[in-house]
């Protein structure tokens, strides 16, 4: 493979190489969650990189051709999961779209089915979605959404301008190519309009979880977190207006839980080694501080999901 990195975000910046992981690992990990999804045509190098932008740091998956493709997707639309139709996300953006009143014009990349699309209607807003997804969006419109199938880059070079917001939600993290796709998501916009990009947050309990496939390629492509949607504004011609931390949901809190006590068990296997009989009785006794560290060392470790505000200045 060639080590000659390019920047997806931030073409001729600098970047780093964080980790190397191996594609055995990732194909193993990936057969234990779906035993009848094969993704070894993605993964043909032994080994992808985990990079990260020097300037945002933001971090993302090498070589960029891993990405999943529509059968990839397919597969996973079959979960009822995968395409919940209205989650924390959807409510707060709405909740902010609703606050600047009716007579906007909204955009969506990678809509799904619709949902959102369907309930910004529904408030005489007028939306229009994009999605990739023949399939999904086949759906939305078979209910009369307006759905398009193509890129926001093909959609932005024909409506310069045009929209009072534009919004993602769990998109960008999937995006190989992610300067081009923001760049045309900000291009899209009025000057003065919104940007909402919701993304899973790494600084989360998802960030301490190696072995959770869908956080991976050929899923995601980049790692997002708080420090780099606060460090890219500059670069877009964007101003952040805010943050949005996820509280966790009922459907997180088993996954939830099985992070945090796998944190514990790397505690309890560190003084077990460490004191022998008297590590394993402090930590009996000191458990609960133990959990309190944890929670101060990843503050945002209950926030899955996390949402940043912009304006087009």
């Amino acid at each position: 493979m060639s080590m000659d990195i390019s920047n997806p975000l931030l073409n001729k910046s600098e970047l780093s190489i964080i980790k190397t992981i191996k594609t055995s690992f990732i194909i193993d990990t990936y057969k234990k969650a779906f035993a009848d999804l094969s993704i070894e045509k993605f993964l043909t190098e032994p080994e992808i990189y985990l990079c990260q932008c020097s300037k945002t740091k933001y971090r993302f998956f090498y070589p960029f051709n891993i990405a999943g493709d529509a059968a990839f997707y397919e597969y996973l639309q079959q979960f009822d999961w995968y395409y919940m139709p209205w989650k924390w996300e959807h409510q707060k953006v709405m909740d902010r779209i609703k606050a600047l009143g009716k007579n906007i014009k909204v955009l969506e990349i990678g809509c799904a089915k619709g949902s959102f699309v369907a309930r910004l209607t529904q408030e005489n807003i007028e939306t229009i979605g994009l999605e990739l997804n023949e399939k999904a969006g086949a759906e939305g419109r078979a209910n009369g959404l307006n759905i398009l199938n193509e890129t926001i880059q093909k959609h932005a070079s024909k409506n310069y301008e045009s929209y009072d917001i534009v919004c993602s939600f769990q998109v960008m993290e999937h995006i190989p190519n992610i300067g081009e796709v923001l760049q045309a998501s900000v291009n899209a916009l009025k000057k003065g309009g919104k940007l909402f990009i919701s993304v899973p947050n790494n600084y989360s309990f998802l960030g301490l979880d190696e072995s959770n496939p869908l956080n991976l390629p050929p899923h995601h492509m980049g790692l997002w977190n708080e420090t780099s949607l606060r460090n890219i504004a500059p670069f877009f011609g964007l101003k952040l207006d805010n943050i949005y931390l996820e509280p966790l949901q009922d459907y997180h809190k088993q996954y939830f839980k099985g992070i945090i006590n796998k944190c514990l068990e790397e505690q309890y296997t560190y003084y077990r080694k460490k004191y022998k009989i008297i590590g394993r009785l402090y930590f009996k006794i000191f458990r609960h501080q133990i959990m309190r560290n944890i929670y101060k060392r990843y503050p945002q470790i209950e926030n899955f999901t996390i949402i940043a505000e912009y304006t087009k200045i």
